[in-house]
């Protein structure tokens, strides 16, 4: 009972960890250009040093906790400029998420391996690997977040080839893809405000009651 005690609030910790270090990656994503470098390298430096710590203290038997961590920590790795470093977690990761059938997962570990592929100088190979995701995941289909990835990432592979009509053609489907993606979180914060609202004007109406 005791190491059962201790390991629950162990896991929270690693799993605490692993949120903050995704947030901030979220955070450095929707910042992009609108921020400073200096502000963008920030998050970055925060978000892998929560990651690295859940790393530190792996939750045995739980592989899709392996996959997040790694997945998150080579993306960030990346994007700090370690190609080196980026390389072998993103590898693993996919590996990984392919083994224990993370679908979801394992399509957004293989958009930012794409985008990896690009930064270490096979760009032939992204570009492959890009069109195979992407038709995987339909014209309109997967998670919104992959699909902007792999876009970003197959424009990104053409551009470095000299196809430029291709990379201009993925770039825009970008485009469109982020303005969904950003329509889509407004509504949303739209309905959790409009819920919270109605909640608050229940509560009134209730405590109103009682008064009378």
């Amino acid at each position: 009972l005791e190491e059962h005690a201790e390991a629950a609030p162990q896991r929270e910790r690693v799993l605490a960890e692993v949120a903050q270090g995704a947030f901030l990656l979220g955070a450095h994503h929707r910042l992009g250009d609108a921020g400073s470098e200096a502000e963008r390298a920030e998050l970055l430096t925060r978000a892998i040093a929560h990651t690295e710590a859940a790393r530190a203290r792996p939750l045995d038997g739980e592989p899709l906790f392996q996959v997040v961590v790694d997945g998150n920590l080579g993306e960030l790795l990346m994007l700090q400029g370690d190609i080196a470093g980026a390389g072998p977690l993103l590898d693993g990761a996919v590996a990984l998420a392919a083994r224990g059938g993370f679908t979801p997962y394992l399509q957004r570990c293989r958009a930012n391996r794409i985008e990896w592929l690009v930064h270490a100088g096979r760009a032939d190979e992204a570009r492959a690997e890009a069109q195979a995701l992407l038709a995987e995941l339909g014209p309109e289909g997967g998670p919104v977040a992959t699909r902007v990835r792999a876009l970003a990432a197959a424009s990104l592979a053409c551009r470095r080839l000299g196809l430029h009509e291709e990379a201009l053609a993925h770039f825009m489907a970008f485009e469109r893809a982020e303005r969904r993606r950003t329509l889509a979180e407004q509504r949303a914060m739209a309905s959790l405000f409009v819920s919270r609202a109605e909640a608050e004007r229940q509560r009134l109406r209730a405590e109103d009651a009682q008064d009378r």
